[in-house]
């Protein structure tokens, strides 16, 4: 289970990711941030998002149109 956990259901690109990158700023370090999303690029995006920011990614699942990332703070 993450720390914190982010809806970002019914946002389109690029709101999901800007939103995450808010709420990491507001998260202590070695926290862990759930990301709820169905935009359909969102997947690609946060993965992308991750790897330049040097946050990790713990886990990504999706199930039908909906996609749920665990990244770490």
């Amino acid at each position: 289970m993450a720390d914190e956990v982010l809806d970002c259901k019914g946002m389109v690109c690029p709101l999901p990711v800007a939103k995450t990158q808010q709420k990491v700023r507001q998260m202590t370090k070695g926290k862990t941030l759930q990301i709820i999303a169905d935009c359909a690029s969102f997947p690609s995006d946060i993965k992308e998002w991750c790897s330049k920011t040097n946050h990790p990614l713990i886990s990504i699942n999706t199930v039908g149109a909906v996609t749920t990332a665990v990244i770490s703070c």
